[in-house]
């Protein structure tokens, strides 16, 4: 039987080194308040990542729930992003415990203040000036702020992750994914066009729900609050 060593271990190396992520922003950010989740790696076209509240039931003790915070490989553009992303999903976590989810806004004033309070400003641009709430909501670092100061802090002790989806057109690489819809991180992959008159499939992150609708639609459920997102 072959020698394995502990580089050899991808997958545990790589969700170790997430879950030190999560606990140390946990930690720092929100003073130690959020529960465990399970973290995952999920491939998308439409999303840089998301929450998801008790999107898994454990098989021995079904009365047992987790939520999830998903993120996607595809858009792992740098440490920074990683961060800036899994730190916006855990303020969904954060709200979703400790504070009040809207049902028609994905991110509403409470969200909003609350990533001011740990370092990230929220923009429907990803830039200065833009809009705060709504469903299509990115961030930026607050220069100075608690985000920055823990990020580097934690990127000091080395990366988020080593890996990342492999781009379009590589030897081996699958398709890379579009804009996001949560994090306006766009890996500046050029969408498809789309037929304006064709209806295509949204789904709900959470529950699963599917509707049809035109192209452009900006979906919220309204049994969850979660968003919808595209699928083929």
């Amino acid at each position: 039987m072959a020698m394995r060593t502990e580089s050899d271990r991808l997958t545990q190396a790589a969700y170790t080194r997430l879950q030190a992520a999560y606990d140390g922003m946990n930690d720092t950010l929100f003073a130690g308040e959020l529960p465990p989740c399970l973290m995952t790696w999920q491939r998308g076209r439409s999303f840089t990542g998301y929450f998801s509240a008790n999107r898994f039931s454990h098989r021995h003790r079904p009365e047992t729930s987790t939520h999830e915070i998903a993120l996607n490989p595809d858009h792992f553009s740098s440490d920074i992003e990683v961060m800036q992303t899994l730190v916006h999903e855990m303020v969904h976590l954060w709200q979703h415990v400790l504070g009040n989810p809207s049902q028609r806004t994905y991110h509403n004033k409470e969200w909003a203040a609350k990533m001011e309070a740990v370092g990230l400003m929220p923009s429907s641009t990803g830039k200065p000036g833009g809009s705060k709430t709504g469903q299509k909501i990115s961030d930026y670092p607050i220069a100075g702020g608690p985000f920055e100061k823990a990020v580097a802090e934690f990127l000091a002790t080395g990366p988020v992750v080593d890996w990342r989806s492999r781009p379009s057109g590589s030897a081996a690489g699958g398709a890379a994914a579009g804009a996001g819809t949560q994090g306006t991180k766009d890996d500046g992959a050029e969408a498809a066009p789309v037929d304006p008159k064709r209806k295509i499939k949204y789904s709900c992150l959470t529950c699963g729900t599917n509707v049809w609708g035109k192209p452009g639609l900006n979906l919220v459920c309204g049994e969850d609050g979660a968003a919808f997102e595209i699928r083929a």
